[in-house]
């Protein structure tokens, strides 16, 4: 069964289209606090209703009235306490040469961009406040810093880069503030452990003259850990690596231990990217991306990720998410995707096993999905609608497996299949088309399987590309009852699908 509620013949498009820019015109301006994606997302049917489990929290206010796309979440639970998982060892906090932390950074990722982040540290040089163990606050990096000779401003932004080790931990609370100084050339580096609940990080302050590119940034190294929720993350990111694009987690595949990335209910405003890279079982779920710098969030050899009930929206250059070089297993679905550049969901690089389910995209500058160089890659349930280019796109790629998704007002085809393998199989089985500029196309497409789709109101353009020559094929049965295989610019009739990956379509 679809994962989106309403990904069915019964989905009526003209309503889904009105709510949609009804959504878009509720939309608040940047600062406006975190979106409630658990509303959007039942709003759209993609969920039940959401319950608010904290009888204490504060009623949600709308920006659209009530029950708003854009609603504020109400505050969740009462002042964090110290995690269990926070270190338990001594404080030890000094002044440290962070040229150390970006040495074994470069012998993963490369030493690009490395001269400018020391560039922007000015006279200071490569010198930062470095917590070897224990446990800090916000507090605490603003006394360690005034007593280091790295005073904070006195409305506590932070003019010095901070670096954590594996033995260290640093909580941030509910209401409290960690400004970044852009012109000094404060960051946060970390080998430790993150734990950040309610909290707003922004890069603050004017130009830095000795690097003008510079921007702060969080980045978590190695084998360390993080967990955000309910965080606003503001204005971050440089550079022409993901580094320190903003929040990134560098791992580090030949460090294992109980490393956990998880992102959950916050709002990354105007950061080039979030990316994550080399760990497994990343959990990102309903988070909100808006008017990112580059790709909103960046998926690099992160196998077993969950991205879900995530809202994508405002300006971008490029793509929404990316799933890349060997993300193996990973789950993207239930998210929502308001306009923005280029294809919305890139599955690429070898990222195999994937599974892109129950997905809005709407309004994109390019296509729904991508998959590209991939294998045995899964979308099912979405919604593809009024995108620039195409709905699904399937390109040099083995066993995809198109099925139950609604393509409809697409300005190129809903499925386009091309540049494929002699033998490559592709199957598409009981989607929807509705008004794209094709219904299904091919450019050495090799082999097409399909069945059981509603072309009924895709006509007159149901087949195009070197398929478009097998369209009585479909006109027959625009239903789809019967199983064809698209192959060396023929139609031949199935008994029943071939089975993908050893799965039954």
């Amino acid at each position: 069964m679809p994962a989106f509620a309403g990904a069915g013949p019964a989905l009526d498009l003209k309503d889904l289209r009105a709510t949609l820019r009804g959504m878009t015109a509720e939309a608040p301006q940047a600062g406006m606090g975190i979106p409630d994606v658990p509303a959007l997302l039942s709003r759209l049917g993609m969920k039940d209703a959401p319950v608010l489990r904290d009888t204490a929290a504060k009623p949600v206010t709308g920006f659209g009235g009530a029950g708003g796309l854009f609603s504020l979440q109400a505050a969740r639970g009462t002042k964090d306490e110290t995690s269990p998982k926070a270190t338990k060892a001594p404080v030890d906090v000094s002044v440290a040469n962070f040229r150390v932390m970006l040495a074994g950074l470069a012998q993963i990722y490369s030493a690009q961009n490395n001269q400018l982040l020391i560039n922007a540290q000015g006279a200071r040089g490569a010198q930062a406040l470095s917590v070897r163990s224990g446990t800090v606050t916000l507090a605490d990096l603003q006394s360690f810093s005034a007593a280091n000779g790295m005073a904070p401003r006195a409305d506590g932004t932070l003019t010095a880069p901070v670096v954590l080790w594996p033995d260290a931990t640093l909580v941030l609370t509910h209401g409290e503030r960690l400004a970044l100084a852009r012109d000094t050339g404060a960051f946060i580096m970390s080998m430790g452990r993150l734990e950040i609940k309610g909290a707003l990080i922004e890069s603050v302050g004017a130009e830095n003259a000795a690097e003008p590119t510079f921007t702060p940034f969080i980045t978590v190294v190695g084998g360390g850990s993080l967990h955000m929720e309910g965080t606003t993350l503001r204005g971050m990111g440089f550079g022409r690596t993901m580094k320190f694009a903003g929040l990134t987690i560098a791992g580090n595949p030949l460090i294992s231990g109980d490393q956990e990335i998880i992102l959950k209910d916050n709002l990354f405003d105007a950061l080039k990217t979030v990316s994550i890279a080399g760990v497994s079982n990343a959990r990102i779920t309903g988070n909100t991306f808006q008017n990112a710098g580059s790709a909103g969030l960046n998926l690099l050899g992160t196998p077993d990720a969950e991205v879900r009930e995530n809202l994508f929206r405002g300006a971008s250059p490029t793509n929404a998410i990316r799933v890349q070089f060997g993300s193996d297993r990973a789950v993207v679905k239930d998210n929502v995707f308001l306009k923005g550049g280029r294809v919305a969901i890139l599955i690429d690089r070898g990222s195999n096993h994937v599974s892109v389910n129950g997905n809005l995209v709407w309004k994109r500058d390019g296509a729904g999905i991508k998959f590209l160089g991939t294998q045995c890659g899964h979308a099912q349930g979405n919604i593809l609608i009024d995108n620039a280019q195409k709905g699904i796109e399937v390109r040099k790629s083995n066993g995809t497996v198109v099925q139950g998704n609604v393509i409809a007002g697409n300005q190129s085809a809903g499925v386009w299949v091309s540049a494929q393998a002699e033998g490559a199989q592709t199957s598409v089985h009981g989607n929807r088309f509705e008004g794209n500029g094709a219904g299904l196309s091919s450019a050495t497409g090799a082999e097409i399987w399909i069945e059981g789709n509603n072309f009924k109101r895709q006509l007159p353009k149901l087949l195009d590309g070197d398929i478009a020559s097998l369209t009585n094929a479909l006109v027959r049965d625009l239903a789809g009852s019967g199983p064809l295989l698209f192959s060396r610019g023929q139609s031949v009739a199935q008994t029943a699908l071939a089975p993908m990956c050893g799965d039954d379509t």
